[in-house]
């Protein structure tokens, strides 16, 4: 119900039906202003009683006239108060009654609609795969394509002077990267707080459907990162894992950036045989895990936190 509505309306659903959850509660526990008059100046305090008994408990009970030998009724004679009548009332115990059905189904709403309502913000900005994330800029006739080059030709252009450069977020080039590379990461970490529920809705959405516990976006700076690192003519060879960041971020360098000697690899890295990798020298803390599953976080959360790394 609450995924067809919009998320304005889910939005006023939920803090109403909170506000009313939240007054049921409050009116149900908290004592009344007499109550709290009453417990200041030392009487016993309790919840009123219903009409009916305040009414049966205020009429004194009628006591029978002794009878005399003649059948006649005399009057007691009337004795002055004691100090023990004088002593302040005790208010009547109140009988148990039934908490309204309402203030729990308004509480119930009111979570639903406020899950719901996270759950949707979370889903607007998904975590997504790497190659919806990438958002690789549009193509134009105006603009020359990337150089692109085959596993084979890796090692050839290396040895020619070409510098790694590595698009792939950071918790991915720590458990393995080529020895000496450089590193722009295309799609990085929001570094949203371990506690931040959206934060992770979207970790656990990614963890679900693309198999890492990560809240990534794209990297706005990716042209000032590489033009702290390399001149515009610097010859370069753009890896990731599965050439997608890759050759998105070259676009961005070639297109955008200025940059007039890059060529990118096509299938990324974790096409590479043995052989075609020997030239990199790939280091890291989990070099065998390879660059095919190097971005997988297995156990999502738990696998994270299990590795040493940071959930945020």
């Amino acid at each position: 119900f609450f995924f067809v509505m919009s998320k304005a309306i889910v939005a006023v659903v939920g803090t109403v039906c909170s506000v009313l959850a939240i007054g049921v509660l409050v009116r149900s526990g908290a004592p009344t202003a007499t109550q709290l008059a009453a417990s200041a100046q030392g009487i016993s305090v309790a919840a009123p009683a219903p009409a009916t008994l305040r009414r049966s408990a205020s009429r004194p009970l009628p006591r029978p006239a002794p009878p005399t030998a003649s059948g006649h009724v005399i009057p007691e004679p009337v004795q002055p108060p004691t100090q023990s009548q004088y002593a302040r009332p005790t208010a009547v115990e109140a009988l148990p009654s039934a908490a309204p059905m309402w203030g729990p189904l308004a509480f119930l709403v009111s979570a639903g609609a406020l899950l719901a309502l996270a759950f949707r913000v979370a889903s607007g900005r998904p975590a997504a795969p790497l190659s919806a994330l990438a958002m690789c800029p549009t193509v134009s006739l105006n603009k020359s394509p990337v150089k692109m080059i085959t596993n084979d030709e890796l090692a050839a252009y290396l040895a020619d002077g070409y510098k790694v450069l590595d698009a792939r977020p950071a918790y991915e080039r720590r458990r393995i990267h080529p020895k000496g590379s450089y590193h722009v990461e295309f799609v990085k970490e929001t570094g949203a707080p371990a506690w931040d529920p959206v934060a992770f809705l979207r970790k656990q959405s990614a963890a679900q459907y693309a198999g890492f516990f990560r809240d990534l976006q794209p990297n706005e700076d990716v042209v000032a990162d590489a033009d702290a690192q390399f001149d515009k003519d610097a010859k370069l060879v753009v890896v990731c894992g599965q050439g997608e960041r890759s050759l998105c971020l070259s676009q961005v360098l070639q297109w955008e950036g200025g940059f007039t000697d890059l060529v990118c690899l096509k299938n990324g890295l974790q096409t590479c045989t043995e052989d075609q990798l020997k030239p990199l020298d790939s280091v890291g803390t989990n070099v065998k895990v390879g660059y095919k599953d190097a971005q997988y976080d297995v156990g999502g959360m738990l696998g994270v936190m299990a590795e040493g790394g940071s959930t945020e």
